[in-house]
C-alpha cells in the first residue's frame, strides 16, 4: 500500500489532524528503536478504539459529516492507519483520552503476534484470531486531550529513518542524550571525562 515508511507516518499524521490538532510532535528516537507521534487531538476512548480497531479498511469516519469540527475536510476515509503502521514497526502503543471524559486509554496492539501462520493463530475450526492488542484504562484529568503513538520495534524500510537519525547525531559534533534509552543514557553520564552539561547537544 505504501512506497515508504514516510508515506506511513504521513498516514498516522492524518488522522492527528482529522482529530482537530492544531499540533502534531514527531520524534525518531534510534537508540530506543522507536518513532512517536504526539498530538493535541481530541483523543479517543475505550469505544472509539474498537470501533477504529474492529473493522480495518472500513472507517467509521464515514459515518456523520465529512467536515470535523474546526471545519477542516476529514482526510482518512478507509480506516487504514493500523495498516499503516503494521508496515512500519512490531508492536505500537497508544495512550489518549478524550477532553470532558475521566477515562485515560493505554493499549499496546502486538502486530507481530498478526504476522504468524494462520495456523498458528487458529482458535477453531472456523475462526482465526485476527488481532492481538492489551490494555487498561485508568482515571485521568477530564481537561486534558491527546494521542501518543509509540510505534517500537521498527522494521523494514523505517529501519532506514532511525539509521540517518542517528547519523545526525553524530555529525552534530557533541553528545546527545536524544533517543537514547535509559542504559544508553545512564552510561554516557557515568563516565568520568564528562565536566559539564555544554558538552552535550540542546
Amino acid at each position: 500500500l505504501y512506497q515508504s515508511p514516510a508515506a506511513c507516518l504521513k498516514e498516522l499524521i492524518n488522522n492527528s489532524y482529522d482529530a482537530d490538532a492544531t499540533r502534531v510532535d514527531v520524534f525518531i528516537k534510534p537508540d530506543a528503536d522507536r518513532i512517536i507521534i504526539e498530538d493535541n487531538g481530541h483523543g479517543m476512548d475505550l469505544n472509539d478504539f474498537k470501533k477504529h480497531f474492529s473493522v480495518i479498511s472500513e472507517s467509521y469516519k464515514r459515518e456523520g459529516s465529512q467536515i470535523t469540527e474546526l471545519g477542516r475536510p476529514k482526510i482518512g476515509k478507509i480506516g487504514i492507519g493500523f495498516i499503516a503502521a503494521n508496515e512500519i514497526c512490531d508492536v505500537m502503543e497508544i495512550v489518549s483520552t478524550k477532553k470532558g471524559s475521566k477515562e485515560l486509554l493505554e493499549v499496546s496492539i502486538r502486530f507481530d503476534l498478526m504476522r504468524e501462520d494462520p495456523a498458528k493463530r487458529r482458535r477453531s475450526d472456523t475462526e482465526i484470531a485476527k488481532a492481538d492488542f492489551f490494555g487498561t484504562t485508568s482515571e485521568t484529568d477530564p481537561d486534558s486531550h491527546f494521542t501518543q503513538v509509540f510505534l517500537k520495534k521498527i522494521r523494514n524500510r523505517a529501519k532506514d529513518i532511525l539509521a540517518k537519525a542517528r547519523e545526525n547525531e553524530y555529525a552534530a559534533g557533541k553528545t546527545s542524550l536524544y533517543g537514547l534509552k535509559a542504559e544508553t543514557i545512564f552510561e554516557l553520564l557515568k563516565e568520568r571525562d564528562l565536566k559539564s552539561w555544554v558538552e552535550f547537544d540542546d
